[in-house]
């Protein structure tokens, strides 16, 4: 009996150790070809530019701002 749990204990701890990353991994791939509208950094990119290219809020608008 206690071969059985060892056995299927196994099984589930190799199962668990895959190489996948997660879906929200971000490793050196993914930061050199992030799309604009993604923010994987604290400043949007690796040169830390804190620029956004949406185009959601503007001049026109942005008086209409408030708190959330």
């Amino acid at each position: 009996m206690p071969m059985k749990k060892y056995s299927l204990l196994l099984l589930v701890f190799t199962l668990s150790c895959s190489n996948q990353n997660p879906a929200g991994w971000i490793d050196q791939q993914r930061l050199n070809n992030q799309e604009a509208k993604d923010w994987l950094t604290l400043g949007g990119n690796q040169q830390m530019q804190h620029y956004s290219p949406l185009n959601v809020i503007n001049k026109a608008n942005v008086q209409q701002l408030g708190f959330a």
